[in-house]
């Protein structure tokens, strides 16, 4: 695998109490801007503001950006395409397959997201 891909595993797979932090600094940010534009009815994301509802919130957004990494940079035939490869290859939206290797993926490198995709482990 990559070391570009790695990083990025680990980047989308990790949730840190940094990155909670600047959700609810980007979350506050961006309702403060609805309200200021539309008044002051705003409806929010996640009704579930505390640390284990906005962990929640970051897990389906960075599970999204996970099937797009292999939507835009796995194929069946080469594997993982480099990043000059996926500029010139046509991203392969919702590929079944490509979503079947990411359920094995994630059950290798961090098997407490496959419940959030509605999986179990592929393994017996």
């Amino acid at each position: 695998m990559p070391d570009d891909i790695i990083v990025e595993f680990d980047r989308l797979l990790t949730i840190t109490d940094a990155d909670v932090a600047e959700w609810r600094r980007v979350s506050a940010e961006h309702t403060a801007s609805l309200k200021k534009e539309f008044g002051t009815r705003v409806i929010s994301i996640s009704d579930d503001k505390s640390d284990e509802g906005v962990r929640k919130t970051i897990e389906k957004v960075r599970l999204h950006d996970f099937d797009w990494l292999f939507y835009r940079r796995w194929r069946l035939a080469d594997g993982w395409l480099s990043p000059i490869e996926a500029m010139d290859a046509l991203e392969v939206f919702n590929d079944p397959l490509a979503r079947c290797v990411r359920v094995a993926v994630l059950d290798r490198y961090k098997p407490k997201f496959l419940p959030s995709l509605g999986v179990t482990s592929p393994r017996p």
